[in-house]
Parts: structure tokens; C-alpha cells; sequence
């Protein structure tokens, strides 16, 4: 799988993550387990669209 996954808790803590997203932000699955997402990925645009998403009940669409 070439995409990454990234999965947080309710808190916005990690809970999971694959290899494609610990080569593509050179994270360490075992560093970034039960940290901030906001912590751990320094990406302002990637966090706004996780806030979005955990705040909404729909699922936004966004293409790169």
C-alpha cells in the first residue's frame, strides 16, 4: 500500500499508523504511539483536516 494511514483516538492521540506514513513524515510507529497528532505531524494543513474530520459527522472530500 503507497498511501498512508493514520489512525487517533477520540483525544487526537495515535493510536496507529503504517509504514507508508512513518517513511512519508520519518516517524517511528513505536515514538508516536499515545502522542498529539499535532505533536508528532508538524503539518498545519494535515492537522486542519483532521480537526475537521474528528469535529464532523460527514467525511469533507479533499483531493491533492
Amino acid at each position: 500500500m503507497d498511501e498512508g494511514v493514520l489512525a487517533i483516538d477520540n483525544e487526537g492521540r495515535i493510536i496507529n499508523l503504517n509504514t507508508a506514513l512513518e517513511k512519508m513524515f520519518r516517524i517511528s510507529h513505536d515514538d508516536v504511539i499515545n502522542k498529539s497528532i499535532h505533536e508528532v505531524i508538524r503539518n498545519s494543513d494535515l492537522y486542519h483536516f483532521i480537526k475537521k474530520i474528528t469535529q464532523s459527522k460527514q467525511l469533507p472530500m479533499e483531493e491533492e
